[in-house]
Order: structure tokens, then sequence, then C-alpha cells
């Protein structure tokens, strides 16, 4: 039934989206007009934490740019969370 009525992670990613810009990695989203907590996190492929995780409240549209990534070096993944969903996406770094 989920595939005849629109997959959930592809409805996510009409609010949640990773972008590369310049060398940058941005997280484009957009939200309810509610305050909610965003929570980014960056993983080897072992599954391991490799920077801090960072969390900041977001509502409405807007974009965050993710700082120090340029001491990474091979492909991870960047996992967005937020109340409603996830975002998960392979970058090489």
């Amino acid at each position: 039934k989920l595939i005849e009525n629109g997959s959930y992670e592809q409805k996510l990613d009409h609010q949640l989206s990773l972008r590369n810009a310049y060398g940058d990695w941005y997280i484009d989203y957009t939200l309810d007009d509610q305050q909610q907590q965003v929570e980014i996190r960056i993983l080897n492929m072992a599954g391991q934490l490799v920077k801090e995780a960072i969390s900041f409240g977001a509502s409405n549209a807007g974009t965050y740019r993710l700082n120090n990534l340029q001491d990474l070096n091979g492909i991870y993944l960047i996992q967005v969370k937020t109340k409603d969903g996830f975002l998960n996406k392979t970058v090489k770094l």
C-alpha cells in the first residue's frame, strides 16, 4: 500500500535535501511552521560517528551549511533527522 500512495522517503525528499556547492555541503529544508529539532550525523561506512552530531531548531524553509568537513576524505553517510522523518545520503568527501 505504501507504493500506491507514494513512499514515505519520497515525501521526505521534498522536505529535506542535501547539495554540494563549490565544495561546501548544504541541507535545504522545508518544515512545518512550528519549530522542530533537526539532527545531522556524519557516519563512516562502518556506521561509526566521525563528527559530533549537530542539532538545531528550525521551522519553515531554509538552508544549513555543514561546516568542518574539509578534514574528511572518503565515502560517508550524512543522516538528517526531524520529528517527521529522515534523509540518508552517501557522499564522497
